[in-house]
């Protein structure tokens, strides 16, 4: 698979995540189908697997994956996120995999702390129902202003640690949400390593 040599190359750091999509999307593409939160969990088990480096046929209502042998990888490789929105989707992600990646949780730009809580909640409930004690990564994708006041950044920072949130992958957008990709992400990077160190 071209997920293993990232992962064996970037050990810890490499992380595959997957997603049922967004409904609409899949439509248009002519590619929904019926029951996405199967399709999510035959796509996570198969991936998963062989990320891992299992052997096996994966045969599922909507997924075959025919026999495979085992990639070389280190440590039985990374651990595979799940993406989701929705409460359902994101406790059923917490029961499936080893965490989540969150990218619905800052409306038009605008981090939403009650969101984030929500939907760290809904993974915490997956694993619960799954029997599940340890904790999931999640993997919260948050778009940051390049001017916001570093003091704010960090207080924001530290609530997310507190909800759960384990690591923050942060985007440097205009004031109107819009991503930027100038000097001005400079900033922001500078901002979220000082809060890293303080």
């Amino acid at each position: 698979m071209p997920a293993v040599p990232p992962g064996a190359m970037f050990p810890g750091r490499f992380r595959p995540g997957l997603g049922h999509c967004v409904r609409e999307v899949m439509q248009q593409a002519g590619v929904a189908v019926d029951s996405p939160l199967t399709w999510l969990g035959e796509q996570v088990r198969a991936n998963d697997g062989a990320l891992r480096g299992t052997h096996g046929d994966d045969r599922g209502k909507l997924l075959v994956v025919g026999r495979r042998d085992p990639p070389v990888a280190a440590n039985g490789g990374p651990g595979l996120l799940s993406g989701g929105r929705g409460p359902l989707t994101l406790a059923f992600a917490g029961e499936l995999a080893v965490g989540v990646i969150l990218d619905g949780v800052a409306p038009g730009g605008i981090p939403d702390v009650k969101r984030h809580e929500k939907a760290v909640a809904a993974v915490r409930s997956g694993r619960a129902d799954a029997r599940l004690e340890d904790d999931p990564e999640v993997v919260a994708v948050v778009p940051f202003s390049h001017d916001l006041p570093a003091e704010e950044l960090s207080q924001y920072l530290t609530t997310l640690g507190h909800q759960g949130v384990t690591t923050v992958a942060a985007v440097a957008v205009e004031p109107e949400g819009l991503p930027i990709g100038d000097d001005r992400v400079l900033s922001l990077i500078e901002k979220l390593s000082a809060a890293a160190d303080g």
